[in-house]
């Protein structure tokens, strides 16, 4: 947003206030309806903005990671446990076992469910209207960088392809015209 990372100077927080008004001011514009901005779990993190939502996002990502984290492993557990040279792994998961117990757990967690209903829900949305803006105006400046590109063509074509086309008679009496301003050639001697 602010730039200075990944090879960006500057950004959309510096050249964009329609981002800004998405991010920044109160309300949800990325909603059917934007009067209503409420979540059920946490009524007032959409109504901020989507940067408020954002980092209502992270903190329960992180409530999330310090209440059900998984057990440590040992060093050597998790290398001899590992399937090697397996064409299934992946290297995500060695394994998945589906617990049934933690399933209700899902829906009794506020945090779980804010982070889980924002993958289609108000933070979805809200970045996705961010990309929308962001693509928009960068379109709007790769236009004009063409338009000044195709200009720059022109004149040059308009400048040189006179000397390529014309003989030195034709050149001088075309110069004639346009410095003397009356077309004369002859009156330039």
């Amino acid at each position: 947003r602010r730039g200075g990372a990944m090879d960006m100077l500057e950004g959309a927080d510096l050249w964009s206030d329609h981002h800004n008004r998405v991010m920044y001011d109160r309300g949800c514009p990325w909603r059917e309806d934007p009067s209503n901005c409420s979540i059920a779990i946490y009524p007032k993190a959409a109504s901020e903005g989507l940067y408020a939502l954002s980092l209502q996002f992270m903190e329960s990502v992180d409530t999330i990671l310090t209440r059900y984290a998984p057990a440590k492993r040992s060093t050597w557990e998790s290398v001899w446990d590992l399937p090697q040279e397996s064409e299934d792994f992946h290297g995500d998961f060695a394994e998945v076992v589906y617990r049934p117990e933690r399933e209700a757990v899902l829906h009794s967690d506020d945090s779980l469910k804010f982070v889980l209903s924002q993958f289609e829900g108000d933070l979805y949305k809200g970045y996705i209207q961010i990309v929308r803006i962001v693509g928009h105006e960068m379109t709007i400046h790769l236009d004009q960088v063409h338009f000044e590109l195709r200009l720059m063509y022109g004149l040059y074509l308009s400048l040189m392809l006179p000397t390529y086309l014309l003989t030195r008679p034709e050149l001088d009496l075309l110069r004639s015209h346009f410095c003397d301003g009356d077309g004369d050639a002859d009156d330039q001697d």
